[in-house]
């Protein structure tokens, strides 16, 4: 069954060409044929809460489903998602720092 269009859904599985986790919530915005038969698609809107962009990825409509109270525990409070959204981009930059440090010194230079 597929949800009604603009309605809140979370993803059932992970969805690594659009670096989507399951539990991530979206707004349902459309479906999609697929071009050559294969499964639907259902074209999502997410939001990043730091810098409050909107993006729209499409992802096949087995990946979704109807964000109700049978929704799995991944999902928190805004409050909660915007702590962890600021942690992971706090890590993330760090994970940069130290891959330009790695190769910086295995090619031999001073990192400035």
């Amino acid at each position: 069954m597929k949800p009604a269009l603009y309605k809140e859904v979370w993803l059932v599985c992970d969805v690594p060409s659009a670096e989507l986790k399951v539990g991530d919530r979206a707004i349902l915005i459309d479906y999609l044929e697929h071009p050559s038969g294969g499964e639907m698609g259902a074209v999502l809107e997410l939001s990043q809460s730091l810098v409050r962009e909107r993006y729209v990825v499409t992802v096949p409509v087995g990946a979704i489903a109807v964000l109700d109270s049978a929704a799995p525990s991944v999902a928190m409070s805004q409050g909660a998602a915007a702590d962890v959204s600021v942690w992971l981009s706090m890590f993330r930059r760090v994970l940069n720092v130290f891959a330009r440090l790695a190769i910086s010194l295995r090619l031999g230079r001073k990192d400035d």
